[in-house]
């Protein structure tokens, strides 16, 4: 995705350039459509450059991964499915029949309970919450009439 989007605004930079938004060693260039080209030259180097350091990058680190023993599951997570493998229970029913239909929105559920370790309380816990008072404010429906002097 990334890769993808980045090489299209490379590209649409080089087809696109009008010759008063270009600095730098291309100052004063065109794009493509507006008849320049030296612009997309500049840009399939770039682009080439780019793809052989991610391209490199990438070898190295998924080979050092490869070498580690990491990039891979075990060979019974991929016997048997690496939801039960991994996780130990299947993301989806084994027949696409038994799975649950989707409900939106979700049904409500309450939350558990938190437990609180006897150290970790804070001070005050057997005390019940002091009440909340109310505040009623009139706000008049018309403004009042400045004060003469």
């Amino acid at each position: 995705m990334h890769g993808a989007c980045g090489l299209w605004g490379l590209i649409a930079a080089a087809l696109f350039a009008t010759e008063g938004f270009t600095y730098g060693a291309q100052a004063g260039e065109a794009g493509l459509f507006y008849g320049g080209g030296k612009l997309m030259g500049a840009a399939a180097l770039a682009a080439l450059a780019i793809s052989a350091w991610a391209a490199s990058m990438g070898a190295l680190l998924f080979g050092a991964l490869h070498r580690c023993g990491v990039l891979r599951v075990g060979t019974e997570a991929e016997l048997v499915g690496v939801d039960y493998g991994q996780h130990g229970g299947s993301a989806y029913g084994l027949d696409p029949t038994e799975s649950p239909v989707p409900e939106y929105p979700p049904p409500y559920t309450e939350p558990a309970p938190r437990s609180i370790m006897p150290a970790c309380r804070p001070h005050n816990t057997h005390s019940r919450p002091k009440p909340v008072r109310s505040i009623s404010i009139e706000i008049p429906s018309e403004p009042s009439e400045p004060p003469t002097p």
